[in-house]
């Protein structure tokens, strides 16, 4: 498949968990861009000795940090959902806890046709 059929072979669910992946992709992709143009902007600021684009260039840096931060924080909250769905899912193989009903109802909705259903019951069977 070309590069474009990938794309149209993913399953485009609107689940949130998903869009964690999809915005931190996305950011990487613009920080990688963002923080190759503010470089050159630096280096043709000393190269001609024009404080001010040097200036301006120095302001973007911070801005760079706190999107990369931003995109960190995307991707930890992304692992911990994934983790979220690999113990309810190999929860129900080996049936370590009981999920409350809340907790079932949340995975439901965060993963929808993903989402381990509960197969332990709170009373052993005998």
């Amino acid at each position: 498949m070309t590069v474009f059929g990938y794309a149209f072979a993913i399953d485009w669910s609107r689940r949130s968990w998903q869009l964690f992946a999809v915005i931190g992709s996305v950011l990487s992709i613009a920080i990688l861009f963002w923080i190759d143009w503010t470089y050159r902007k630096m280096q043709v600021a000393e190269a001609r000795g024009n404080a001010a684009l040097r200036e301006e260039a120095e302001r973007m840096f911070p801005w760079i940090e706190r999107v990369v931060r931003a995109r960190t924080m995307l991707f930890i909250v992304y692992c911990l959902l994934v983790l979220c769905q690999a113990t309810l899912y190999l929860n129900t193989r080996q049936c370590w806890f009981v999920p409350a009903a809340n907790v079932q109802a949340w995975a439901d909705w965060l993963y929808g046709e993903k989402s381990p259903q509960a197969l332990c019951s709170a009373f052993p069977k005998s």
